[in-house]
């Protein structure tokens, strides 16, 4: 687990989704 947070460019999928979530609850608190 330490290792996804020191070296998170090794995830592009961890990434993705943390990105994908960010982008849903900005649009969501938009709308």
């Amino acid at each position: 687990m330490r290792f996804l947070i020191f070296k998170p460019t090794s995830h592009p999928l961890l990434l993705c989704i943390i990105f994908s979530l960010l982008w849903v609850v900005t649009i969501g608190n938009i709308s």
